[in-house]
C-alpha cells in the first residue's frame, strides 16, 4: 500500500553494555523500511535505557511491509551492534490514521536478547 509511515521512536530499554565500562553504552537507533530508505536517531551518551522521543517519516511505495530496527553503540572507530529486530507493519494498513504503540524485541546474535525498542507508528495512505 502506498502512503506515509510516521514512526515515533520513544525509548529503548535493557540494552547491552558493549563498552564494558560499568553498564554504559552510547546507543542510537537506525530505522529502515528497505535498503534504500533509512533514518537514524541521535546518540544518547552513557545509558542502557535511552529516551529518544524522535519522529521519522518514511514514504511507502507499496512493496514495504516491514520496519527494521537496529540499535548500535557509537564508538570512535567502529560502532558495535547492540541488537536488531523487525516489525510487520501490514496491520497498520487496515487502521489508517491511527497511532499504534509497539515494542520491538531486539536480538543480539540468534538467541540472546538485545533489549527492547518502543515505537508509536501511524500509517497515512495515499490514493
Amino acid at each position: 500500500m502506498r502512503g506515509v509511515l510516521n514512526v515515533k521512536l520513544i525509548s529503548a530499554s535493557g540494552l547491552t553494555d558493549s563498552d564494558g565500562i560499568g553498564n554504559k553504552s552510547d546507543p542510537y537507533v537506525r530505522l529502515s523500511v528497505d535498503s534504500n530508505q533509512y533514518q537514524q536517531s541521535t546518540t544518547k551518551s552513557g545509558t542502557l535505557n535511552p529516551v529518544f522521543n524522535e519522529t521519522f517519516q518514511f514514504f511507502l511505495n507499496g512493496d514495504q511491509h516491514v520496519l527494521y530496527v537496529e540499535c548500535k553503540d557509537k564508538d570512535l572507530i567502529h560502532d558495535d551492534k547492540l541488537g536488531k529486530g523487525k516489525l510487520d507493519i501490514r496491520e497498520l494498513f487496515s487502521r489508517p490514521g491511527q497511532e499504534v504503540d509497539y515494542v520491538v524485541e531486539l536480538k543480539r546474535h540468534i538467541i540472546r536478547s538485545g533489549g527492547r525498542v518502543n515505537v508509536r507508528i501511524q500509517f497515512l495512505p495515499q490514493y
